[in-house]
């Protein structure tokens, strides 16, 4: 079996990783520093995992052609079965990145979509039947406007930018389990939990900077990526391993208005 997590060296990716290589899982790990990545194996290793399950991928997910060369290490016979969509930034001031992007929409939200599109024909080829996608979200989410996604008509406001990016993962993880074969491949969206992490000090809030809030915050990710998949609804949200209803997974006209304009971009 084989996972590939992004954000793999984040506060909640380091726990994700180890959870799954534990489980006996090839993991993949996407990170965009080389350094950084080579301490997250230091780190896993010292943990007890083996590092013949870990494997280290160095990703600019801001930058479709390098998703694109990622998924081209793949193939039908190495698919992948479980994809966790984890990687998350933020910034209190506007920053734009590849294409002219800015840089939250492009990190939490692009990259989630472009990661899921790039890899689909690997999950589908998953002999795990269905293969899983995870898309980490949060419950701190709302405030979406498609009309100006990327804040070039209003004041920035990265706490705002934040929160309608964790929308917008809810949301096309509900539309990608809607247009996928469900025998084939099921997709979730999860608040992972509460820990100090980049993000959270760049949002403002030092919360929790203890080991067990970290660790908690893997928990309903990897049970949503190792719980026997009769036990799981398909393209459902999920806090603290239980399904959780999602307003904005219902509103069926304007998910179809995202769907259209995360593809309109290259």
């Amino acid at each position: 079996m084989r996972c590939l997590i992004t954000g793999a060296n984040g506060v909640f990716g380091y726990h994700i990783a180890q959870g799954m290589a534990h489980a006996g899982f090839e993991t993949h790990l996407v990170v965009r520093d080389l350094e950084k990545g080579r301490t997250l194996i230091s780190r896993l290793v010292a943990a007890g995992v083996s590092e013949d399950l870990l494997t280290l991928h160095v990703v600019d997910l801001h930058c479709i052609k390098s998703i694109e060369k990622l998924a081209s290490n793949f193939s039908s016979e190495k698919p992948i079965d479980v994809l966790i969509n984890n990687a998350a930034a933020t910034s209190p001031q506007r920053v734009e990145v590849q294409g002219g992007v800015e840089m939250q929409w492009s990190a939490n939200v692009l990259s989630y979509h472009r990661m899921t599109r790039a890899f689909l024909p690997h999950l589908l080829a998953s002999k795990a039947s269905p293969a899983r996608c995870i898309f980490v979200a949060s419950n701190y989410a709302g405030g979406l406007n498609v009309k100006d996604p990327e804040f070039k008509a209003r004041a920035y406001d990265g706490d705002a930018a934040y929160r309608a990016s964790k929308q917008a993962n809810r949301m096309l993880a509900r539309s990608w389990a809607d247009k996928a074969p469900a025998e084939k491949l099921c997709v979730f969206s999860c608040h992972p939990g509460v820990a100090t992490s980049a993000v959270s000090l760049g949002l403002g809030f030092d919360l929790d900077r203890s080991t067990h809030a970290a660790k908690a915050g893997s928990v309903t990710p990897l049970f949503l990526a190792l719980t026997p998949i009769a036990q799981l609804a398909n393209g459902c949200y999920y806090s603290d391993s239980k399904i959780k209803r999602c307003a904005f997974c219902e509103d069926d006209p304007l998910r179809r208005e995202l769907w259209g304009l995360v593809e309109s971009y290259a």
